[in-house]
């Protein structure tokens, strides 16, 4: 996505997402802070050398924010919240990323089939750019030293070349596994929390 930042655009994200909770408020106040958000994401552009126009239409679920800049490029970011559930979907510059996070959370379309995937796994958060990259957050019932093996084992029958493999911790430990393939990153950490364990893994091109 040529035209992002995805630092900034990640910090003023956050004032955008917060007004999905003003739509069942009063009415001025909610348009005062829709402005006032407006305001902080065009500062914040000017601040990376962009002339940023905002536009924020939220209610009581639903936001959608489209930032243009100088040359007439448009970002849009549209914001579901449902509960627990939520998802984010920012469009520009040739680009898509789209996240995830709750019940509603799977296995992102175009997940590479030579990634594995352990059957106990409930996502919790998905993370894509449609193309080469991925994140995906899980947590697990099953013994964290069985998905430990499983993972290292899986992941080199499908392929991949193993660059890191360490753990820490011994109470609540934490493996990372990082493998390589075909201009490829796989980054794996495997956490005991609790009674579970906690699984984030991210593929991207290197």
């Amino acid at each position: 996505m040529k035209a992002m930042k995805y630092g900034g655009m990640l910090m003023v994200l956050g004032c955008a997402i917060a007004l999905c909770a003003c739509g069942s408020g009063d009415k001025a106040q909610r348009k005062t802070a829709v402005k006032a958000t407006e305001r902080i994401i065009e500062k914040k552009a000017a601040s990376e050398g962009k002339n940023a126009s905002v536009s924020i239409s939220p209610d009581e679920k639903r936001m959608s924010m489209t930032v243009k800049d100088e040359d007439g490029a448009e970002t849009t970011v549209e914001i579901q919240e449902d509960g627990d559930d939520a998802s984010v979907v920012v469009t520009g510059g040739g680009g898509r990323v789209s996240m995830t996070q709750g019940s509603s959370a799977g296995i992102p379309e175009g997940f590479p089939k030579d990634v594995p995937i352990h059957t106990s796994m409930k996502i919790t958060m998905s993370l894509t750019d449609g193309t080469a990259g991925f994140t995906i957050q899980a947590e697990s019932e099953e013994k964290f030293e069985n998905l430990v093996y499983y993972f290292k084992e899986e992941s080199r029958k499908l392929g991949w070349t193993e660059q890191m493999n360490m753990q820490q911790g011994i109470e609540e430990p934490m493996q990372m596994l990082v493998c390589q393939k075909d201009g490829r990153m796989l980054n794996l950490v495997i956490q005991q929390q609790g009674d579970n364990v906690a699984i984030s893994m991210s593929v991207a091109e290197e």
